[in-house]
């Protein structure tokens, strides 16, 4: 069995180093920890092509899962494991690295494409397990928290770790 653990921001120096563990490991089975406060949304879904082209060789322990962490953790469509006392976040989707220019508007082509993008993403989280109070949190941009009880209510067929 081999062990990997996805801990902190999901980032290229996290992908490159995720990249290189599943091209030398995933030929055994293996256990992915992940304990992560989130980060770029495109490389999480990286993140989870590489674990769902590998479902059947990976085990997923949520450590705690926030953001886009969550979002890997939710669609892993691999066996799931849940630490006792770990928790859940998700929030509204957010541009770091965008300029705006004076009057409010993007300032350069690939900002505008940022923008239009961040625009029209539906965050499939809404209508797959969100209360109503959890989506007034959402639609008013605060922050998502998911107590351990949530997480269990949320992901049912993991199995607890103690």
């Amino acid at each position: 069995m081999k062990y990997y653990q996805l801990n902190g921001i999901i980032d290229e120096q996290l992908v490159t180093s995720f990249m290189e563990f599943c091209n030398n490991n995933l030929q055994d089975d293996c256990t992915i920890v992940i304990n992560s406060g989130g980060g770029k949304s495109t490389l999480a879904a990286v993140v989870l092509d590489m674990i769902n082209s590998n479902a059947d060789k990976i085990t997923l322990i949520s450590a705690g899962a926030y953001s886009a962490a969550l979002y890997v953790f939710f669609f892993a469509k691999c066996k799931k494991k849940i630490i006792y006392g770990s928790i859940g976040m998700y929030h509204s989707q957010y541009l770091k690295d965008v300029y705006i220019n004076e009057k409010g508007n993007p300032k350069y082509e690939d900002d505008i494409c940022q923008v239009e993008n961040l625009k029209s993403t539906t965050n499939r989280f809404l209508s797959k397990f969100m209360t109503k109070k959890e989506k007034s949190l959402y639609n008013n941009h605060k922050d998502v928290y998911f107590t351990f009880k949530r997480m269990k209510k949320i992901f049912p067929d993991a199995e607890i770790v103690r």
